[in-house]
């Protein structure tokens, strides 16, 4: 259940960053539980690449999410505050080696986004 619940937290992230459904811009939690199984040794489906591969590409959705945060659109329009903690983010999510390390500043970006979530 814990991977669930963590992959459901990288789909809301990304979702909310581009304010888009699911498997669109990376916006479904299927990325973040392969990484996590393939990182495990639960998944071994080579079609879908390396975890080193799985991990880039998950950090890439990741860092494009918190760009569209940062540009303002559709009146959202985030705190100098709040751009710099989204911003803070990304040296430590392009820094990590794992899902793992990743869950944590996924976990970050909600708080910091919270005011912005769909309705």
């Amino acid at each position: 259940m814990e991977d669930y619940t963590s992959s459901m937290s990288y789909e809301i992230f990304i979702r909310r960053a581009h304010s888009c459904d699911r498997h669109r811009k990376g916006a479904s939690l299927d990325y973040f539980r392969n990484l996590q199984n393939t990182e495990s040794g639960r998944l071994k489906i080579s079609a879908l690449g390396s975890a080193a591969k799985q991990l880039a590409a998950v950090k890439g959705y990741l860092e494009k999410a918190i760009a569209a945060f940062i540009k303002p659109r559709r009146g959202r329009k985030l705190s100098p505050v709040e751009v710099q903690q989204l911003e803070a983010l990304l040296p430590r999510i392009a820094g990590s080696n794992s899902a793992a390390e990743l869950l944590p500043l996924i976990e970050q970006g909600l708080a910091v986004t919270q005011p912005y979530k769909e309705a």
